[in-house]
């Protein structure tokens, strides 16, 4: 099932399964994704998210887009739908941690884009939300328009 999460910046779709413990195993590295939910994924992306000018995933917080999972699992589903996927986060985001002085945030990045497109951010868990918040920050502020998928 597709659901719509809202929070104070943007609202993104959310799928909806009892997978979501395996899901974050598989982000761990402890196992492989479900192959239920990635055929759901499939499915409601051809249905309902074609036609977007791009396709992408949120920058990695600590390691480079060749040892990260959701970039793998996404170019997996390039394959599998035609889309094309790029990298538009040209550095790791860092963490959220928490300092003496307060929350250390993550930076909004400043990425390559022409006004008007239309992205889809493709997300492997959420949160706390910061991490697809400052994408779509990023995105928006060249004029774009994200739309969030998050798997669980």
């Amino acid at each position: 099932m597709l659901t719509v999460k809202t929070r104070d910046w943007a609202k993104y779709f959310l799928l909806k399964h009892d997978k979501r413990e395996q899901v974050l195993a598989w982000k761990k590295g402890r196992c492989e994704f479900p192959e239920d939910v990635y055929e759901m994924a499939v499915s409601y992306i051809s249905r309902y998210f074609s036609g977007f000018d791009v396709v992408t995933v949120p920058a990695p917080s600590f390691h480079t887009y060749k040892n990260y999972p959701i970039w793998d699992l996404v170019k997996r589903m390039q394959e599998d739908l035609g889309f094309n996927v790029r990298n538009l986060f040209p550095k790791p985001s860092g963490k959220t941690r928490k300092h003496y002085t307060g929350w250390r945030q993550k930076k909004v990045q400043k990425i390559k884009l022409r006004p008007g497109q239309f992205v889809l951010v493709i997300d492997d868990i959420v949160t706390t939300g910061n991490t697809i918040r400052i994408t779509y920050e990023a995105i928006l502020h060249k004029g774009c328009y994200p739309c969030g998928l998050v798997l669980a």
